[in-house]
């Protein structure tokens, strides 16, 4: 007996990205009938203080780079799995909560944020997010959601390939434009 068989709850599955294969993973949990996944959990990772000999607890805030991961996976799985898609991790700004939307997430959420800067942030992501729609001329996040993700049509791992290139040729591009500079 599985859960869904248990409950008659919607079911989200939080997730890490350690799987040797996480898109299989997320296949299978959307076949087995997940309502939703959750892009991605955060483990507890405690320090080692040298002096003390103990391990010291900590937990290191989500900074708007860590959306990159899950962004990139929600942007592969959109479309591709019939359940919701939650983006978590780096959500800063009202451009982080776009940026999520923009690859297919469903849900876009946020904790480390509203730490940093109260509960009262929420209103400011989602003004933001309202002022963008605006500037952009979407009358619905169902007008974008979706927009940057990867086509169903493609061949993933060409698109992989000519993505990662792609981010070379840019990254080439910038140390070259610097290293002229410093001369």
């Amino acid at each position: 007996m599985g859960v869904k068989d248990a409950v008659s709850i919607p079911v989200a599955v939080k997730l890490a990205p350690y799987f040797s294969s996480f898109g299989e993973m997320a296949a299978q949990l959307d076949r087995h009938g997940a309502d939703g996944l959750v892009l991605f959990n955060r483990f507890f990772q405690p320090d080692v203080d040298v002096e003390s000999l103990q391990l010291e607890p900590n937990v290191d805030l989500s900074t708007t780079s860590s959306g990159r991961l899950p962004r990139t996976w929600i942007s592969a799985l959109y479309g591709r799995v019939r359940a919701s898609l939650a983006g978590t991790s780096g959500v800063e700004t009202s451009d982080d909560v776009v940026k999520y939307l923009l690859a297919g997430a469903d849900v876009v959420m946020t904790t480390s944020s509203l730490l940093r800067y109260g509960p009262q942030h929420a209103a400011k992501l989602v003004g933001g997010l309202e002022q963008w729609m605006l500037r952009k001329g979407f009358n619905s996040i169902d007008d974008f959601r979706g927009l940057l993700a990867v086509p169903n049509d493609v061949d993933g791992a060409a698109y992989e390939r000519q993505g990662y290139v792609a981010a070379l040729t840019k990254a080439r591009s910038s140390y070259e434009d610097y290293a002229v500079s410093k001369v």
